[in-house]
């Protein structure tokens, strides 16, 4: 009898948020729940990752942010 091979894909929700802001220099750290409420975004705005544009918590500067995971 022929294996059949099975590829199971893991897929991790983010849980904190790290930045830091290029313009008021503050280092950002939130819980990832969080961070999509006070940017009044929803996980569906991250389908692709390329979200144009969010707002520093301290001096509420809009930020075009890159993501990288870790």
């Amino acid at each position: 009898m022929k294996k059949l091979e099975t590829i199971v894909t893991l897929i991790q929700k983010p849980t904190e948020v790290e930045f830091a802001c290029p313009y008021c220099k503050a280092d950002v750290s939130e819980d990832f729940e969080e961070f999509l409420d006070d940017q009044g975004l929803s996980w569906s705005d991250f389908s692709d990752w390329k979200y144009e544009k969010i707002k520093c918590p301290f001096c509420g500067v809009e930020i075009e942010p890159e993501y990288e995971f870790d």
